[in-house]
């Protein structure tokens, strides 16, 4: 799957990964060098977000010409965490059925359109 990781500065980090489902681990199986994801934040005085774009090429390098267009479905899921605070805290769009937060788990991943 594509991991991509970011903060309210717009950093992020890009990723493919092999999940292991056998102790719910990933391993990273390589980087993008020639081509990367779109992002871009914004700030209000009450919160922060980003729009994220990931082109079809780099979709097509980890699963090959696939035919992704308008209408089709991809499985994702979003999360926020702030385990930097003085309280950890997590939230995520989709359900994740762990004890604690993993990030990593394609079966609770959830489908949606491409509009």
């Amino acid at each position: 799957y594509i991991n991509v990781e970011m903060n309210s500065l717009g950093n992020y980090l890009c990723q493919c990964c092999n999940w292991i489902s056998e102790g719910n681990i990933r391993e990273k199986a390589f980087e993008f060098s020639s081509v990367s994801p779109e992002v871009s934040t914004f700030r209000t005085k009450e919160s922060w977000g980003v729009y994220l774009r990931v082109p079809l090429e780099m979709i097509y390098d980890v699963y090959g010409n696939i035919g992704i267009d308008k209408g089709s479905y991809v499985l994702l899921n979003l999360y926020k965490c702030g385990n930097y605070k003085q309280i950890d805290h997590y939230g995520c769009w989709g359900n994740v059925t762990t004890s604690y937060p993993n990030y990593h788990m394609p079966p609770c991943f959830y489908a949606v359109e491409i509009k």
